[in-house]
Formats: structure tokens, C-alpha cells, sequence
């Protein structure tokens, strides 16, 4: 490891991505002052119970913190809540933001990033997409008063959504304009496994068609028309759609932005095109794949914090997500697209690139799962310390 640069480290977003650079940081020997920024007004807290425990009926109702007061502050990071970046400064090391300007040394950008909304429903009363804390709240307690409920995507967050509406048995209806759901995210045998869940579970899936508009009375949505004519009356939609990398606030900035997905051109260290600056989580793009699970967000974090104190590591992380529907576990770990599958026993399949295992999907198989992604782990710290030492 190379002698830690002092000065400050600037931290831009306070989700997991955010708080593992400041902890990556300060194990490579960052001594200096680090603030971290966050433009909402609660203490770092963790996403994934948004979609999950805080929808549910019974599920805890407070903000799920991601570390304790007492971590935090052993850590001697500085905390800004309610603060948003508003533009970079590269030449003169600075960041703008909505309570002044703030200086770095180093700079970690971790923004992360906002939920797709659907064309024509801004002021809507009755659409609920879901990316923070707030907008979880609200939808807990639309779902909590509706009777019919339509998910626009059927993908794990909308997954997630449509199960959570079932316990309270409510009428489900998931539109997926694909063929198959999650079919980008991985194979046509798993996701066919996995859109029985949805029959199983009492939701209603339409595929293979797209949304024509939201229709509403007075400013409330009252029903979703479809690309076949058909109507499907609502009280509440909620868009799972994806997400767009909170990037826009570098658009003068003259770092590098991927064309495609929108996020910030990061190497395998995490660095993006300006010196001195770093990119990790939602808002990062590597090799031209913006890869949105926590596991990746977590330790792209705490790479790039660490490389931002001198560490010089190589991000190789395996992809790795999970998702709970219908009272089932599903989890997925590496490539799971483009791949030859092979189902080893309800609920597994495998995914191989020619006779390599590549990944896996899995429902309700955490123990084959985790062998899976024990293999592929040592065979990715293998490779990344290959190319450390090339």
C-alpha cells in the first residue's frame, strides 16, 4: 500500500456505498478529516427493507439503519444531512452543493440512483415508485387503504411489491412488457421458474405488453391501459421500471459518463476519468455494466475508499442479489444471461459458459447457493489478483 494522501475526503451519498468508502478510507490509513453527504434527513440507513420488511403488514415502521450511532462516530466522520451536490469543480477541487461550496482531496462519488417514473404521472395520486425511505412509508400506507393493485415491471422490486400487496390480499396485476420476467437479469428457465411464483402466489402476470397510459378521475388513479386495449382498473400503481444514476450534477464537470447507462466511467480501481476522484454503487459503471445489488455497491464502496487512501485494490466482486416473494427465498449470484442453463433440482438452476459455472439462480436453496458462490468467489479473487500482479 502506497502512503495514505492527506487532507480531506469528501464522501458524496450516504447509502451502503457511501458509509463502506468511509470505512474502506479509514482501514488504508486515511487519517485525515472525512465528511460525508447525504441529501436525506436521516442517519445512513439501508435500502433493501424498503421493498421488503417495511412493506410488509406487519413489518417494522422506522428508518433501518445501516450502522449504529456508535459505529458512525468511531469512524470521526463528519455527517451532513439534508445536503445535496449540485456541480463538480475539478481544477479547483471542489464541490458545490446546496449548503456551499466544500473542498476535497480526495472525492468518492456514491449518489446512487432515482427511480424511472412513468411518462404522465407526476402529481398523481395512487402511483408510488419506490427508491427512499419516504417513498416506502407512503407506499406502505397506500397498500394499507387499496383494494386493486397493478405493478408496471416484474422484476424484483416490483416482485417484491406485488407480494407484499398479496398479504394483505389485496388483487395484484403485474404487467411486464418483456416475454418473460426478469429476463434480463437472467435465463429463460429461471425466469420461468420464477414467474410460477407469481401464479402460486396469487398475483395475476401479464407479459409481452406495454402501457398505454394512466387513467385517473380528479387527479386519483383509477386504472392502467394496456398496449392490447385491455383496461385494468387500480387504485394504486407502482412502477418498477428501473432506476437512473443520480449523475446529472457532473454533467459540466468533464468526467467521463457512460452513453448507454448514464452512470460514471470507473476503471477496476474504481477510478473515474479526473484525478483524485472515485465512483462506486448505483451511480458507477464498469466495463459498460452498471451493476445495481447491494453486495456490488458495498464493496465497490469500500474499494474505492480504500484506493482513495492509497490502497491501489482491483474491484472483483461476484454479482449476488436476493429477493423474497410470496413467503420464498430467491437468490442469484454471477452471470445469469447469455449463458447455457442446467437445472440441477427444483428451485436450482445453474448457469455454465461452455463447462465453466458461471452463476446460479435459486429459490429456496440457500445452502446450494452458497456453495455456488463460495466457487465463484475464490476463482474472481484468483483472477483480480492475477491482474494486480500483471
Amino acid at each position: 500500500m502506497t502512503e495514505a494522501p492527506g487532507g480531506r475526503l469528501v464522501v458524496v451519498g450516504s447509502s451502503v456505498a457511501g458509509v463502506r468508502a468511509v470505512e474502506g478510507a479509514r482501514r488504508a490509513g486515511w487519517a485525515g478529516p472525512i465528511t460525508l453527504l447525504g441529501s436525506e434527513n436521516h442517519p445512513p440507513y439501508d435500502r433493501p427493507p424498503l421493498s421488503k420488511e417495511l412493506l410488509a403488514p406487519d413489518g417494522p415502521t422506522g428508518v433501518p439503519r445501516l450502522r449504529s450511532a456508535e459505529s458512525l462516530e468511531a469512524l470521526e466522520v463528519e455527517i451532513r444531512a439534508r445536503v445535496t451536490a449540485t456541480s463538480l469543480h475539478a481544477d479547483r477541487r471542489v464541490i458545490a452543493t446546496t449548503d456551499g461550496e466544500i473542498g476535497y482531496d480526495a472525492l468518492v462519488i456514491a449518489t446512487g440512483g432515482r427511480a424511472r417514473r412513468l411518462p404522465g404521472t407526476a402529481g398523481l395520486a395512487g402511483v408510488h415508485a419506490i427508491r427512499d425511505y419516504a417513498d416506502a412509508v407512503a407506499l406502505r400506507h397506500a397498500l394499507d387503504t387499496a383494494s386493486r393493485v397493478v405493478v408496471i415491471g416484474a422484476g424484483f422490486i416490483g416482485s417484491e411489491v406485488a407480494s407484499a400487496a398479496r398479504e394483505r390480499g389485496l388483487a395484484v396485476t403485474l404487467v411486464e412488457a418483456a416475454a418473460q420476467p426478469l429476463a434480463r437479469a437472467i435465463g429463460p428457465v429461471a425466469a420461468g421458474m420464477l414467474a410460477g411464483l407469481h401464479d402460486i402466489g396469487g398475483s395475476r402476470l401479464v407479459l409481452g405488453t406495454s402501457v398505454q397510459r394512466v387513467a385517473h378521475d380528479g387527479g386519483q388513479v383509477v386504472g392502467v391501459e394496456l398496449g392490447t386495449g385491455e383496461v385494468l382498473p387500480a387504485d394504486v400503481v407502482v412502477p418498477g421500471i428501473g432506476s437512473i444514476p443520480c449523475a446529472e450534477w457532473l454533467a459540466r464537470s468533464g468526467i467521463g459518463v457512460d452513453p448507454a447507462t448514464g452512470g460514471v466511467v470507473v476503471d477496476d480501481a474504481l477510478a473515474t476519468s479526473i484525478p483524485g476522484v472515485w465512483a462506486a454503487g448505483d451511480v458507477a459503471c464498469l466495463g459498460h455494466h452498471a451493476t445495481q445489488h447491494w453486495t456490488t455497491a458495498a464493496e465497490q464502496g469500500r474499494v474505492a475508499g480504500a484506493n482513495a487512501a492509497g490502497a491501489g485494490e482491483r474491484f472483483g466482486a461476484v454479482p449476488f442479489g436476493w429477493s423474497q416473494w410470496y413467503g420464498h427465498r430467491i437468490q442469484t449470484v454471477g452471470t445469469t444471461t447469455g449463458v447455457t442453463e442446467e437445472v440441477i433440482d427444483e428451485g436450482l438452476v445453474l448457469s455454465r459458459d461452455g463447462d465453466e459455472l458461471v452463476g446460479a439462480v435459486a429459490i429456496d436453496q440457500p445452502r446450494a447457493l452458497a456453495r455456488v458462490r463460495r466457487a465463484l468467489l475464490a476463482r474472481s479473487r484468483s483472477e483480480t489478483a492475477a491482474r494486480a500482479e500483471g
